[in-house]
Parts: C-alpha cells; structure tokens; sequence
C-alpha cells in the first residue's frame, strides 16, 4: 500500500505482458472430441491432449455447467461458445487447472461458488510446462467484446492469471472474500460488492512468466 494507498484514475493502460503469447488456435484442438453443453459433477479426468502439446491434457466443450462437488483433472479446459457456468452450488478443487474460452465464451461464476483451484503447482513445476500454465481463466482475442462475471466467496483460494485483453470482466467481491494470489488483466475491470478483493500478488506460476506493470511511461532524460 506504500506505492499505492488508494486507486489511481485516468492512468495509462497497462501494457499486455502476454501479447506475444501464441494462444490455441483450430490446428491445436480441432481434433479433440466435442462436448455439447455438457454438465460435469463428481471427479473430471482428460483423456485427450492438445495437439502440439503432448503432455497437456485437455477437453473440448461447447458450453459447460459445473455444479455440486467437482474435482478437476490437470488440463486445460476449452470453452467454444456458449457459457461457462459455475453454479452456486458448486465446490470446485483441483491443481494445474486452466479454462480457455474462444468463440464468444463467456464466464459466470454464481455468488456462493467455492473455488479451491489453482493454475499452477509451485511445489511440483513438472505438473505444467506448457506456455498457458500461468492462466486460471484466459480467452482469445477475436470476436467481439464478451462481458464476464465473477462473485466472490470467502471460502474460495484461487491462484492463477485472468486474462481477457479484449473482454469485460465484473467481479462482485463477498465479505471476506480472499484470493491471495490472483492476478487479472482485461480491456474494462468493474470491481463491486462489500467485501475486500487482493489482487496483484505473485502466483505460484510458470518460471519466466512476465508480469503486469502498470503505470509506464516514456520520458526524455538529460
């Protein structure tokens, strides 16, 4: 709080760290098999992988609801289209998780969603090698803007980056609500409710990972 005691307006954009980053395209999961707005509860395990990724698990969904107990298998979980619903119900856990939402995906997270799930596993840096090992949520770059949600829960820890450059983000902090380790980037960020939001810690990620630097500017020096 020493280098920033309350928001800053009217600042510059902040510059994508990740623009680089080549992101899944139709030649990496056009072979994977196509689940259709599928409901998943109980245990989720892979049984594909990406194409030109060979050690990442990952499934195909068009639209998916997660309610009740879910425990994840370590992968990346491919949206395209429709809506990733996480109900309010719904307790989900598991490490080395990612969820990459293309084609106009869009995210809704219901309040009292327990989230105990991470991107990334410090204590085990082999769990993901793959450059979107960083990402709890992510979403391409085409289309038009999507608008996403998010309500908080205080019995929830989450580690990882959400980054949607080029979508809104709502997140609805819950009293109490504590995501130590969480990261976001997106094109507009609308941070409400009662509670406290932490964010801009350094996650348990992928070493070499670039981080966010805000503020930035040029400057002629003498």
């Amino acid at each position: 709080l020493t280098d920033c005691a309350e928001p800053q307006t009217m600042q510059r954009p902040t510059p994508d760290p990740f623009a680089s980053l080549a992101l899944p395209t139709l030649a990496d999961y056009g072979g994977l098999t196509r689940r259709s707005s599928s409901s998943v509860t109980g245990t989720y395990a892979h049984s594909e992988y990406l194409l030109a990724y060979s050690d990442l698990p990952a499934s195909l969904f068009s639209g998916l609801t997660l309610q009740g107990t879910v425990n994840l298998g370590r992968g990346i979980y491919i949206i395209d289209g429709g809506t990733l619903k996480i109900n309010a119900n719904a307790v989900l856990s598991g490490t080395g998780v990612s969820f990459y939402l293309i084609n106009g995906a869009k995210l809704d997270v219901a309040g009292g969603a327990v989230l105990n799930i991470s991107a990334y596993s410090a204590a085990n840096p082999a769990l993901r090698t793959d450059p979107f090992s960083p990402f709890l949520f992510f979403s391409d770059r085409a289309g038009t803007t999507v608008a996403h949600s998010i309500s908080g829960n205080s019995a929830s820890h989450t580690n990882g980056i959400i980054y949607f450059p080029e979508d809104k983000l709502t997140y609805i902090g819950d009293s109490g609500s504590s995501y130590p380790c969480l990261q976001i980037l997106a094109a507009t960020l609308t941070v409400s409710g009662n509670g406290t939001v932490n964010i801009g810690c350094l996650p348990d990620r992928s070493p070499g990972t670039p981080q966010m630097r805000a503020n930035l500017r040029v400057a002629l020096v003498e």
